[in-house]
């Protein structure tokens, strides 16, 4: 068991946190100022991709409960950061398991209900969608293999 000190509160478990660990005021900060794609300067932030994986949702007429995930899906990066997909697949299972133990805590610790795996999937959908616009609208980017050119037209209003 490792101990670890996040803002001003202790993290008794690191793979296990619980909602009164988790300093909320800590977490929005992070969130809002470390950029995706592996800290890129030209990256939004997780917040404003937060937002706009919720605003893709939303556009789609997705339920509540997804909209809400949407805004939280990725809350667990203020503490492993934005880890690149081709590093995350190398690390298994693992780090999967540990976002997933943050994810829980996190809701708990926001008040919102920790989504169903089919809530979780509708959000990877447009978590795709968000990384595909910031590549190749934000970043300028010409070709990833794991992202699909997206329709500007499915971009919301003042996000590119």
């Amino acid at each position: 068991m490792q101990m670890m000190k996040l803002g001003n509160l202790w993290i008794e478990d690191v793979a296990n946190p619980k909602p009164h660990e988790i300093d909320l005021d800590h977490m929005k900060l992070r969130l809002e100022t470390d950029r995706r794609f592996a800290g890129n300067p030209r990256a939004y932030t997780i917040a404003a991709h937060q937002d706009l994986v919720a605003k893709l949702a939303m556009n789609q007429g997705e339920s509540q409960e997804v909209y809400e995930w949407a805004l939280h899906h990725d809350c667990h990066e203020f503490v492993t950061g934005d880890i690149p997909q081709p590093i995350k697949a190398m690390m298994g299972e693992r780090v999967l398991m540990i976002e997933m133990a943050w994810d829980r805590a996190i809701a708990g610790a926001l008040g919102v209900k920790y989504p169903a795996q089919s809530t979780r999937q509708r959000v990877k959908i447009y978590d795709k969608q968000a990384a595909s616009i910031e590549w190749y609208f934000k970043l300028g980017e010409d070709t990833h293999p794991d992202f699909e050119m997206i329709d500007p037209a499915l971009v919301p209003e003042g996000w590119i």
